[in-house]
């Protein structure tokens, strides 16, 4: 993104947010700003600064919120229940070979939930074994699956502009 259209969507915020405390007349300002925030594409980045309006009462404190925000609004376009589904119909279909299943996901670029699922291997073997421990292996994945996801949105939230390029579907 160049730094004439950073600065009018800083100013954007100035808008919005009449305390937000970024002095766009500043040079030095913007350019750290830009610095930190001009990795991402310009439309994309026009997305996040709506939507982080729309849902936040107070104006970004940093460059960093924004971020959070973005990385906040790849993560909710993730069905984790429904790949979590899927997961399931897959091991059932691979008679529980958690080691095929996961280089299939591997492979489909689907690394976070490849490494979910060898973490998960005894869970999986134990719910295998007794059908009431779904639920338990359910919250499990979920939670591991997230942080493995928000790892993944760590190292590439500048590129990303769609969740469904990091979940490689």
């Amino acid at each position: 993104m160049t730094k004439e259209s950073f600065g009018k969507k800083m100013k954007y915020l100035n808008i919005a947010y009449p305390s937000f405390k970024l002095d766009i007349e500043n040079q030095m300002h913007l350019e750290v700003w830009h610095d930190i925030l001009g990795e991402f594409e310009d439309e994309y980045f026009n997305t996040i600064l709506k939507d982080y309006v729309k849902h936040n009462e107070f104006a970004p404190n940093s460059p960093a919120s924004l971020i959070v925000h973005a990385k906040k609004m790849l993560l909710s376009q993730i069905d984790i229940g429904g790949t979590f589904d899927k997961l399931i119909d897959r091991l059932r279909k691979e008679f529980y070979d958690v080691e095929l299943v996961a280089n299939r996901y591997e492979k489909g670029g689907n690394v976070a939930v490849a490494k979910t699922l060898r973490e998960l291997k005894t869970n999986v073997q134990t719910w295998r074994n007794n059908s009431d421990q779904l639920p338990f292996l359910k919250n499990a994945f979920e939670k591991t699956y997230a942080e493995y996801l928000m790892r993944e949105i760590d190292k590439q939230v500048f590129a990303i502009t769609d969740a469904s390029r990091l979940i490689g579907e």
